[in-house]
């Protein structure tokens, strides 16, 4: 979880758009989605204005890691902020949350002095967007040379609405796609080919099918936006020269996670799309800027299960708020003040001011009202608020209760009316704290019964909690103690460490080796979904049904070894486990031992002296490039594999100052 990451890209020759959001990935069946997006002219206007632009002329809205050394070789020398160790982390540059404000300065205000995009720009050009609106897609790539795309042909066609993609302007289909059952992905559109595509690091693959499930209804952010430098001053220039506007919505419960394998990629992208003058025509553009999901986990500790072979286009979003914030002071100091740029904007009041409009526009004259409105007590007054007329009458139960009670029964009537209080407060928890709870005492979250509501929900969900937490494990080969496995603990979320306590017993088999691997597993439910027969070898990592991936791999020499402790890292980048209709992924510890037999090497006494020498070069190797040289020296030596499931959960935490750009 990243807040405060930004993507840029340019709207036209000085229209320049900066896509904040507050936080990434967002979890799905949240109000996490809070956006800022900027409008800046960056046009010559010749006003004396300070610009925030933390980015360079190569950027777009791909989303990926920062290259430092091309950033830093278009600041000055002198101005140059000193230099930060390299990252060996998974995504390269990422600024802790426990860094100083000293830190946080520096890492801000090494942005600030990156010029702005050096694109020809006619002085004092008045520029203007029309009808700006957004939307949000969802969509997968289907693997034509690993699965059966036919079986999702009906589906990529009942799509096409007007000629397009889910009625989206930028996926356009072509008359082969259109007319040809095929429908190869590089018979896309220019636009989707150079915009979406790239964005997803893939390139052009003929055996990529795009199929897209989710898209919402258009949202209007703006009918107008107008930038004339011909009616700006010195002091209004600042202000005038940056429109900004927040959004905020809650996405839907049944939305799956960001995912990559070899087979199967869900991808979701937050699209914009205006219109502009170009010459004396008005062209329609579109945006497609990158956005991460992750999965929605009840309080319960259940996970729905997604239907991927179902799609769902103009789905309204709920609570869906967008305000022009250009005014805001929050917005305002970022946009024109240079001493502050070390700190982040303030969501928390652009969300306070967000509800406090949407407040005022579902209840326009509440105000005057109340000013208006004299204050009283009788019972007509109270039946016409929000309480039933069973919380009235008890509530003057309990004063009545109250007026003939001796003075020390006050607190025992206080505490009755707290319970009953306390009876009707329902705690709404968002998935953060659901997650927290499940890692702190997940039996807590098992104990819980479920409220009916919950059981007529349309949303088929799946318990992904075991209802022991196995940690400890006593492996044997033929009968016989091999070594004890010891889990820090069997429930992990994205980025944790896997700590591992292996405690050999070499009375009857000797570990010389281990290999330690955490797999990746996507699991297809049928074996009808995967291509056969005359297509060949569909892929080396593919066994029936599952297709395996490595995720993190470690090789241990324990020669001469009876306890071994290490740790395994969960990638931030990869997705936690989850089900859909056609596959689910799952997660696995494998361990493989390099065993020997110590029985018949006793017993073969001389002829097993003489090994001595390439084991000691062998297994005394520290980073395992060696390791399985033994197996084929020692002929009685024998491998031995198992697999221990582990349940991976989305990241609650949150880190600071994640900036990307690319080119």
């Amino acid at each position: 979880m990243v807040s405060h990451r930004v993507h840029q890209t340019q709207l036209s020759d000085n229209i320049q758009a900066q896509f904040i959001y507050e936080n990434t990935p967002i979890f799905a069946g949240s109000d996490d989605f809070s956006l800022l997006i900027k409008f800046k002219y960056t046009g010559k206007h010749g006003f004396r204005v300070h610009l925030n632009n933390p980015f360079d002329k190569s950027n777009s809205t791909k989303e990926g890691p920062v290259n430092k050394n091309e950033l830093r070789s278009q600041i000055p020398v002198e101005d140059a902020p000193p230099e930060e160790p390299q990252s060996s982390g998974w995504f390269g540059s990422r600024l802790s949350s426990q860094l100083s404000n000293a830190t946080r300065a520096v890492f801000f205000n090494s942005f600030e002095k990156v010029p702005e995009q050096e694109k020809p720009a006619i002085k004092n050009a008045k520029e203007t967007l029309f009808l700006g609106f957004s939307q949000i897609l969802g969509y997968y790539f289907i693997n034509d040379s690993i699965v059966d795309y036919t079986i999702f042909r009906d589906l990529q066609r009942s799509t096409i609405i007007e000629g397009k993609y889910a009625g989206i302007k930028g996926l356009e289909v072509s008359k082969a796609e259109n007319s040809d059952s095929d429908g190869f992905f590089s018979g896309f559109s220019a636009l989707y080919s150079s915009e979406l595509n790239s964005l997803d690091g893939t390139g052009t693959n003929e055996n990529l099918q795009f199929i897209p499930f989710f898209s919402s209804d258009q949202n209007i952010i703006f009918s107008e936006l107008e930038f004339d430098p011909n009616r700006w001053t010195d002091e209004t220039a600042s202000h005038e020269s940056i429109k900004s506007f927040y959004l905020r919505c809650k996405l839907p419960k049944d939305l799956p996670p960001t995912m990559a394998t070899e087979a199967v990629q869900i991808n979701y992208k937050f699209i914009f799309c205006y219109q502009l003058m170009e010459g004396q025509n008005i062209i329609s553009r579109t945006a497609f800027v990158p956005l991460k999901i992750q999965t929605y986990i009840d309080k319960y500790g259940r996970q729905p299960i997604f239907h991927l072979q179902n799609s769902r286009l103009n789905q309204h979003l709920e609570n869906f708020i967008v305000n022009d914030v250009s005014k805001h002071p929050e917005v305002s100091r970022h946009n024109s003040s240079i001493n502050t740029d070390s700190k982040k904007i303030n969501f928390f009041k652009l969300k306070k001011q967000s509800e406090k409009t949407k407040s005022d526009s579902m209840y326009p004259f509440d105000g005057e009202n109340k000013k208006d409105k004299p204050i009283s007590s009788s019972m007509s007054q109270l039946e016409l608020s929000s309480y039933s007329k069973n919380d009235i009458t008890s509530f003057l139960d309990i004063v009545e209760e109250l007026d003939r009670s001796d003075v020390n029964d006050i607190i025992k009537v206080q505490e009755k009316f707290d319970k009953k209080m306390d009876e009707k407060k329902v705690f709404k928890f968002n998935v953060r704290e659901n997650l927290l709870q499940i890692l702190a005492d997940y039996k807590s979250v098992q104990r819980q019964t479920i409220a009916e509501k919950d059981y007529q929900s349309l949303i088929e969900y799946d318990h992904i909690l075991p209802k022991e937490q196995q940690i400890k494990f006593v492996i044997k080969q033929n009968h016989e103690i091999l070594a004890t496995v010891l889990l820090n603990k069997g429930i992990f979320n994205l980025g944790s460490l896997i700590n591992l306590n292996i405690a050999l017993h070499n009375e009857i088999y000797d570990t010389t080796g281990l290999e330690i691997q955490l797999l990746k597993h996507q699991i297809f439910h049928r074996e009808e979904y995967i291509k056969k027969g005359t297509y060949g070898e569909v892929s080396s990592r593919l066994d029936k049904n599952i297709l395996e991936s490595i995720m993190c791999e470690k090789m241990i020499s324990t020669f001469k070894t009876s306890n071994v402790n290490t740790d395994i890292l969960i990638p931030l980048e990869t997705e936690p486990q989850f089900k859909t209709n056609f596959f689910q992924i799952k997660y696995y510890l494998q361990i493989r031992f390099i065993t020997v037999n110590n029985a018949r090497r006793a017993s073969e006494g001389s002829e097993c002296e003489q090994l001595n020498y390439a084991m000691k070069n062998i297994f005394t190797d520290t980073n395992g490039s060696m390791l399985f040289q033994g197996k084929e020296i020692l002929g009685d030596a024998n491998e031995f594999y198992i697999r221990i499931p582990v349940i991976i959960l989305p990241t609650y935490e949150q880190d600071f100052g994640f900036i990307t750009t690319t080119s």
